[in-house]
């Protein structure tokens, strides 16, 4: 394995994931920052949801297992959680099972930001 260590940079800090550190896994105007991404075995799943005005998670996503919770720290958004849907502004929080099909969606004006974070780590 020290064959292939000049690869990666080596990390100084361990525990801690610069901005320029964390993937973006979305898409269509969804950005999906993943924090502790190199974490080998990671239990649970952090990100840094960026919604531009409009845009959403896409179809209603459903997993096998699992809870999310997350907080809205800027802006407007939809959350629709097995057909019942609510409204959340910055400061309000949810907490739901995944094994229910939930979507997102920035109805507001301007950028909304949500942190959140699952278990297990589907991704």
């Amino acid at each position: 394995a020290e064959f292939f260590s000049f690869d990666e940079p080596v990390r100084e800090e361990r525990y801690v994931f610069r901005g320029g550190e964390q993937p973006d896994l979305g898409r269509n105007g969804l950005r999906m920052l993943l924090v502790g991404a190199s974490v080998e075995g990671r239990q649970m799943r952090m990100l840094r949801e960026l919604y531009a005005p409009g845009a959403d998670s896409g179809e209603p996503i459903v997993h096998a297992e699992g809870e999310e919770c997350g907080l809205v720290t800027r802006g407007t958004v939809e959350l629709w959680v097995d057909g019942q849907v609510s409204v959340l502004n910055s400061g309000d929080g949810y907490y739901i099972p995944t094994t229910l099909p939930h979507s997102f969606k920035n109805i507001g004006p301007d950028e909304a930001e949500i942190i959140s974070a699952n278990t297990p780590a589907n991704f």
